[in-house]
């Protein structure tokens, strides 16, 4: 497995923690640069040449491409990692695989752990794996699990979202 400097005075996307996973590596080679598309089963190259990442993974992929795409918008446009429309999204910025596979695949145990971990690390977090349903009020779609109960109750309105990334100091050292 590779070691990558994560040592930087300028953290970018391909410095941050929560766009690296380890995987195995001749699937990563079969992967290559593929965007992403809907499938079934165990992860495989579709028949029109794109990537499924499986269906224990696809809901971690998908949370991935969108914190990268929330915090680097210009390095990590989604549109341009996953495949089909975007009929969903209010800017047509979010393919609405993700948004399914988001619904599909909860936030695993070990995504929460790993995502407790590169907070420690890295002194951010990925919010769609603290709560899913952030995606649903960014980007619409079917409505993803409301892990803090707050967001979604039903007589609350939300006319307005904005997310920002938190850089801090200790980020610059």
């Amino acid at each position: 497995m590779a070691n990558p400097s994560l040592d930087t005075s300028y953290p970018s996307a391909g410095t941050d923690v929560h766009n690296l996973r380890s995987c195995d590596s001749q699937m990563n080679s079969s992967r290559s640069n593929r965007i992403f598309q809907d499938g079934n089963g165990n992860s495989h190259i579709t028949s029109i040449g794109n990537f499924y990442p499986g269906d224990e993974h696809k809901g971690d992929v998908a949370r991935i491409a969108m914190y990268m795409y929330t915090r680097y918008p210009e390095q990590c446009e989604a549109i341009n990692l996953g495949y089909g429309t975007t009929d969903n999204s209010p800017l047509n910025d979010m393919p609405d695989v993700f948004l399914r596979w988001n619904l599909e695949d909860p936030v695993s145990q070990f995504e929460k752990e790993r995502n407790e971990v590169i907070y420690q690390y890295q002194g951010n977090r990925n919010p769609f794996i603290d709560n899913p349903y952030i995606a649903t009020l960014i980007w619409n779609g079917e409505a993803a699990e409301d892990t803090w109960g707050s967001l979604s109750t039903g007589g609350a309105e939300v006319e307005s979202l904005s997310v920002y990334p938190l850089i801090l100091p200790t980020m610059f050292t």
